[in-house]
């Protein structure tokens, strides 16, 4: 990610969004280009076809983009480069709300496919294919962005798919489980899909389904630490308000201010070292921001007051209340 960011260009700003080319993409049109002279007549439409292939994907980015802030997640960039794009999405650590981010893309490939449909339609009522480019242009935008949105949806990680098989295992069995079981679909998926594609001769999707395995490998490998570092001993006597997952103990936690490393459930979100207050504390399970005091299990019963011994009640035959003798008066 840090190499694309390094060697990106930054074309414009729209809505909140650095929209950013990697300079690969220049020299794929380039080649793309000279490999399908042959498909048009004009090489204009060669570059039309590239430039809708860059808007098809900017729009599926977006969509992660819009679906991310949706959900109350922060995206402010996204990166194009030969093998597609990429949104830097920051959605609240839990299934849902990544599910949400994830499946932004597709919706937006899936709205694109009746629109394209309906170009086709009107393209060819109005007479319009009587040029053998544009008959040949506008059903190649209605294949290009099925195959995007088909090929997106295989469950490979880190593919839209995978992503979004890995929300689902995640609800169900837990991030670090979840995680290991969505990478090895991706690395036999993506073992299977570049076989296929070098078979058929298709180089350039094999590049990719071989970048697909050694991404699933990483994230084989990034699910192992997290399931070694869930594992270790809990605060029993503390659970997060919103999902009630008892929070590890350790020193996992950073002060922004001394950069020291505290655990915070010991010293009740104080920075052991320079002291400093923290208004809220993460739960590294959900994400819910909450005060700390909410972590620990209080009565919410006000105890019943002290009772009060009734008064004695007024008796007329009280020796203390007989008539006193006459000297006293």
């Amino acid at each position: 990610m840090a190499i694309l960011q390094n060697g990106s260009i930054r074309l414009f700003r729209v809505a909140g969004i650095d929209v950013m080319i990697h300079w690969s993409w220049i020299i794929a049109a380039v080649v793309e280009m000279q490999f399908r002279r042959q498909v048009f007549k004009s090489p204009l439409w060669n570059a039309a076809e590239f430039l809708c292939i860059f808007g098809i994907v900017l729009l599926h980015e977006i969509g992660h983009v819009t679906s991310c802030r949706q959900v109350g997640g922060t995206a402010d960039r996204i990166i194009l480069w030969p093998l597609g794009g990429i949104a830097i999405l920051n959605p609240p650590p839990r299934p849902w709300p990544v599910f949400w981010s994830v499946a932004g893309g597709p919706l937006v490939n899936l709205a694109l496919v009746p629109a394209t449909v309906l170009l086709w339609v009107f393209c060819s009522y109005q007479g319009w294919f009587q040029s053998p480019d544009l008959e040949t242009f506008v059903p190649l935008l209605f294949v290009i962005n099925l195959f995007l949105l088909v090929f997106n949806l295989l469950p490979l990680y880190p593919n839209d798919g995978g992503q979004i098989l890995y929300t689902v295992l995640w609800a169900l069995f837990g991030r670090g489980p979840g995680l290991m079981m969505t990478s090895l679909v991706g690395m036999v998926g993506g073992v299977a899909v570049g076989i296929l594609c070098l078979l058929v001769e298709q180089w350039f999707l094999g590049i990719f389904a071989l970048m697909l395995v050694l991404r699933s490998l990483a994230a084989f490998g990034q699910a192992l630490k997290l399931m070694r570092a869930t594992s270790g001993p809990r605060h029993t006597e503390a659970s997060c308000p919103a999902c009630h997952a008892h929070p590890l103990q350790g020193q996992h936690w950073m002060c922004d201010e001394c950069l020291s490393r505290f655990d915070t459930f010991e010293t009740l979100a104080e920075c052991p070292r320079c002291f400093k207050r923290f208004e809220q504390t993460s739960c590294p399970e959900c994400g819910t921001k909450t005060s700390i005091i909410d972590w620990f299990p209080r009565s919410l019963k006000a105890p019943a007051p002290a009772e009060i011994p009734p008064k004695t009640p007024y008796r007329a035959t009280d020796e203390w209340d007989q008539e006193m003798p006459q000297e006293y008066y």
